[in-house]
């Protein structure tokens, strides 16, 4: 199972990516795209090389949930089933 790149802080990820063969300072491009530029795909990425976004994809998700459905009160209250990675809701 891939592991959700959004749960290391930097000192973590920039581990995981050495442990990848890549050098630290890739962690604190990645986490620009992630926190700043807000992307949704590692594809989006375009500062990394091609095979350095493929390591991702092959090792981590994005960790993005997918809205199965939304409920919406009289008084504004929202609710929110949501797709979760790994299958569960």
């Amino acid at each position: 199972m891939k592991k959700n790149i959004k749960n290391y802080n930097l000192e973590e990820l920039k581990q995981e990516l050495a442990n990848l063969g890549e050098k630290p300072y890739r962690a604190g491009q990645v986490y620009e795209w992630i926190y700043k530029n807000k992307v949704q795909s590692f594809d989006e990425m375009t500062n990394l090389s091609k095979e350095l976004r493929n390591k991702l994809k092959e090792n981590f998700s994005m960790g993005l949930f997918k809205i199965v459905k939304k409920l919406e009160s009289v008084d504004g209250t929202k609710k929110y089933l949501f797709n979760i990675n790994d299958g569960s809701r």
